[in-house]
Parts: C-alpha cells; sequence; structure tokens
C-alpha cells in the first residue's frame, strides 16, 4: 500500500510542473495556486489527489483571490501547517484526523473546523467580505 501511494504522489509530482508542483512542509504534500483559468484547471483536476481543498474568493462576486495568511491546527492545538501567502487553491494531504483552518486576508479572518477521512476530498470555501476588522491573529 505504501508504494502504491509512493507511485500515486510521484505522478502527481510529475504532472503539476506547470503550477510550480506540489511542495512538502512537515510531511505535508501541498499545492497553492490557481492563478488564471490554466492553473486552475489543473489544481482542480488533481484536488482528489489530496484530501483537503481550500478556496478563497470575494464575498461579493465569487473572484478568486490569493495573499491569504493560512494556519491549520490539529486537534490538540499545535499547528501543523501554515503559509504566509496562499491561493486562491490550496491542495494539502494531511493525515485523516480533525482540524482548525485558520484564514487571514486584508483585515478579515475567519476560522473553519474539518474533519479528514483517510479516503475522499473535503473542500472548505473562504468568501471574504470587504472592510472587515480582523477579529483575532492566525497565530
Amino acid at each position: 500500500m505504501y508504494l502504491r501511494l509512493l507511485l500515486s504522489f510521484l505522478a502527481v509530482l510529475l504532472s503539476l510542473n506547470a503550477v510550480g508542483g506540489p511542495l512538502v512542509q512537515s510531511e505535508i504534500l501541498y499545492m497553492s495556486g490557481g492563478i488564471g483559468k490554466d492553473e486552475q484547471a489543473l489544481m482542480k483536476k488533481y484536488a482528489k489527489d489530496f484530501n483537503l481543498q481550500l478556496v478563497f474568493s470575494e464575498f461579493r462576486d465569487g473572484d478568486f483571490v490569493a495573499g491569504e495568511e493560512i494556519s491549520i491546527k490539529d486537534a490538540r492545538g499545535a499547528i501543523v501547517f501554515a503559509l504566509a501567502s496562499a491561493g486562491p487553491l490550496v491542495n494539502l494531504r494531511l493525515p485523516a484526523g480533525r482540524y482548525t483552518v485558520s484564514a487571514s486576508y486584508k483585515r478579515a479572518f475567519e476560522t473553519h473546523d474539518v474533519t479528514l477521512d483517510p479516503r475522499g476530498t473535503k473542500t472548505v470555501i473562504f468568501r471574504w467580505r470587504a472592510n472587515v476588522p480582523a477579529r483575532s491573529p492566525i497565530t
């Protein structure tokens, strides 16, 4: 099973060079991108190879936005993943479990709780409202 998983990740790595390919942070495979239609199509195509997809857009018109600061904490409250500038799409492969995903964009801050299963992909959508004061820091 480990070999099959490794081969699957290698296939993803080889096919995603257009977006810069997946990266690894603290043993977590992830991709961040989606600027332009080609990158968006590629990110969505390979979303099935990850178990968490984050989507960032404006509330008013639904346009994708990038530049979010994100932090993901496990059930114990430990930060397991963070990016200083992400989006508009972020795909991650995390171990199954419960997580709190926090993101900030300009002056807005939003948090979502998510439970990831061993199989399948969960999508968390952040829709930013203009000029909302930040309620909490990311850390």
